[in-house]
């Protein structure tokens, strides 16, 4: 709640620090790797899953914050699953471009009628 009260922060920070960026970027380049060093998607997306799943104990055990951890899971799930079904490396990606045009068409609208959702 203190980051909410605080008179200023930083963008870095209000995308929940360095952790949040681990979660975010280090589950898509462990995938990318495994991917292009064994060819296998079910292989790769389980190691994406296993590598989030370390950091994700690590924040909650540190931080106790589990909301963030526990979304940046979810995410790295639905993209592992979404990926393993379609037997398509590419398709590991696909929700988070689908989620990025989510809310860029959403901060467009919000523009549109003159009440910025940012």
């Amino acid at each position: 709640m203190s980051v909410l009260t605080q008179r200023s922060q930083s963008l870095f920070a209000a995308v929940g620090g360095w952790r949040t960026v681990a979660e975010a970027v280090g589950s898509r380049m462990v995938f990318l790797v495994a991917f292009l060093f064994t060819g296998q998607v079910v292989t790769s997306a389980v190691l994406a899953v296993g590598g989030v799943l370390v950091i994700v104990l690590a924040r909650v055990w540190a931080d106790r914050k589990w909301w963030q951890a526990g979304a940046a899971l979810l995410a790295v799930v639905i993209s592992a699953v979404t990926a393993g079904s379609t037997g398509r490396g590419v398709d590991f990606y696909l929700p988070d471009v689908v989620r990025s045009g989510g809310a860029a068409s959403v901060m467009l609208l919000s523009i549109l009628l003159r009440w910025p959702a940012v």
